[in-house]
This record gives C-alpha cells, structure tokens and sequence, in this order.
C-alpha cells in the first residue's frame, strides 16, 4: 500500500504514521457512541535484496453483530517478515496480537494469530499461495474462546 505520507527513514526503511481522535454518534438511542483516541503505524525494513520486514500497530473502531455492542475498538500489532527463497518463491512467517473491547457490552477478547505462508509463481499472471494459520482466541465470555489451525492452498490470478 503507497501512501502520501510515507517517510524514507535510510533508503531501506519506511514508514507511515497517523494519530488522530474518532467519534461515532449513533441515532439509536440503544447503541452506544463510541470516541476516544486512533492511532497506526506501518513500518517497512529491507533487510536485504531477499528480505523485508514489516510492522504494523494500531488502533480503530470495526463494526460488529454482537448483541447490544455499538463496536469494537481494536488495539493490536503485526510482524512479519518474508523472504525470497528463489526468483519465484517467496516464504513469509508472521504474527498478530489484538485487543477487542466491545462497546456497550462487557465482552472482551485478546486474538493471538501465527502465520506461515509460501507463494510459488506459476508466471506473471498466475501464483500458488500455500498458507498454515494458528489462531488462538480468548474471551471473557462464555463459549467465546477459541482455538483453531488452518491450511489452505489457493490459486490467484492477476492481470
């Protein structure tokens, strides 16, 4: 994603930054308003010609279908580093953290998700995407935890 804000910190690091306060007012006298402070940050690391990292922090407001909650105000970060094994192969292993607060509700819950992926392009406008998920869920409500792996295997085109 290119920004008009991004910064060249050294030639091989970027970044992007934003602060700022949102307000969401709700008609429904049911929902609650949401409002409080925003924040992200993207910061991108070429480590090498074959490897880059990124980190991602943040702070928003999401919508949801939770019962009597207005939104989530999420807070979390993400990791990840990819790598290019070949010309056409191209390995990335991650991670995230996050926080959600459901407004208007006392629900809460802390997201924890590892990712290991390889892409394998086929040629320009075909790639093989192979990708193993761990995603680990903790609630404070009842039922709401949550622990699951995902594999998955995905052909895309561009053009």
């Amino acid at each position: 994603m290119k920004s008009d804000n991004r910064v060249d910190l050294s030639g091989i690091t970027f970044g992007d930054v934003f602060a700022g306060y949102l307000v969401q007012d709700y008609d429904s006298g049911v929902l609650a308003d949401i409002a409080g402070l925003t924040y992200g940050a993207n910061l991108t690391w070429n480590v090498t010609r074959l490897t880059t990292g990124n980190l991602l922090v943040f702070r928003r407001v999401e919508e949801t279908t939770q019962g009597l909650a207005s939104g989530v105000v999420k807070t979390g970060a993400n990791v990840s580093v990819d790598h290019e094994l070949q010309r056409n192969l191209i390995v990335t292993l991650g991670g995230s953290f996050s926080a959600e607060k459901f407004k208007g509700a006392t629900r809460e819950d802390d997201y924890r998700i590892l990712v290991a992926s390889a892409t394998y392009m086929l040629n320009r406008h075909f790639h093989l995407e192979f990708d193993y998920k761990y995603l680990n869920r903790n609630s404070n409500e009842d039922g709401g935890d949550l622990a699951s792996n995902i594999i998955s295997l995905r052909l895309v085109s561009q053009f």
